[in-house]
């Protein structure tokens, strides 16, 4: 994750979410973007606050847990979405 910017993660995520959600993700597609953006932002956050002293490990295990548990309700909130294929 070093080096690797936003967009190129939250690329990442969206490439895997079309692939799994492949029939529905016309409609996921409003929901995961702004997600993973988010989740996105949150683990480049958390790479600075950790690579600064400024948070340890377990603290950033926390926001990191927060944040997926935020985006899976957010993505499970659509009608047919399972648990299985939002993590």
């Amino acid at each position: 994750m070093p080096g690797m910017t936003k967009t190129a993660l939250q690329e990442e995520m969206l490439s895997a979410a079309r692939t799994i959600f492949k029939d529905q993700w016309r409609a996921m597609d409003a929901f995961a973007t702004p997600e993973f953006e988010k989740l996105a932002l949150t683990l480049l956050q958390i790479q600075v606050l950790t690579a600064n002293d400024l948070i340890g490990e377990s603290e950033a295990l926390v926001v990191l847990e927060m944040q997926k548990h935020t985006a899976r309700g957010v993505m499970m909130s659509r009608e047919g979405t399972g648990l299985k294929k939002v993590d």
